[in-house]
């Protein structure tokens, strides 16, 4: 009988340890980076303080307008300004920045089958004076299509503006400002950018 039990200890024993290193080997493969913090009260925030922080809902009368005038159409990450960029990274929740630029790699689903390509990619983008746009997909469980509207203060500070998500991409930026007005992209719920 005293056998027994030592053989059930030892048994016990070897399972506690193989869990333990089998929970710092999942620990260690699946840590998750505390962001750099943009500003000291956002270091602390989840996905979806996040979300919620970036969420505004504005009438049809306004949405109309959002993008009136003639806007320099980009289609080229590179040519974002470190700041819009930054604002960008904030939002999303990816640091450092990372978006696709049209027609590249990105990752389409949430099934990753090559590391480190960015979860969204640029579908067009623009600038008019302080006012900035970026149109982009974002990959996971379903594809979808977002736009975020920023204002670039003097001092190269951003504010989120608006956003909206929708299920098509605007093939252009007329496209865009008519889905926009017509509530195509949608602002009834809070979205991760």
């Amino acid at each position: 009988m005293k056998s027994v039990h030592v053989r059930a200890v030892l048994v016990a024993a070897v399972v506690i340890a193989a869990l333990v290193l089998l929970g710092i080997h999942i620990h260690r493969r699946y840590t998750v980076e505390v962001l750099p913090p943009q500003a000291p009260e956002s270091a602390q925030l989840t996905a979806r303080d996040v979300a919620s922080r970036f969420y505004i809902t504005l009438p049809a009368s306004e949405k109309q307008h959002l993008l009136d005038g003639d806007f320099k159409v980009i289609t080229n990450t590179a040519e974002l300004p470190p700041f819009i960029r930054n604002a960008f990274a904030t939002i999303t929740g990816d640091r450092p920045f990372a978006l696709a630029d049209p027609g590249t790699k990105y990752q389409r689903t949430d099934v990753i089958y090559e590391q480190g390509l960015a979860h969204r990619r640029l579908v067009l983008g623009g600038v008019r004076k302080n006012r900035w746009f970026i149109h982009y997909e974002h990959g996971g469980i379903g594809v979808s299509y977002a736009v975020m509207i920023l204002d670039a203060g003097p001092d190269n500070s951003v504010k989120f503006v608006w956003g909206g998500t929708g299920l098509q991409p605007a093939k252009n930026l007329d496209a865009l400002r008519n889905a926009i007005a017509l509530g195509t992209f949608t602002d009834n719920y809070v979205f991760y950018w």
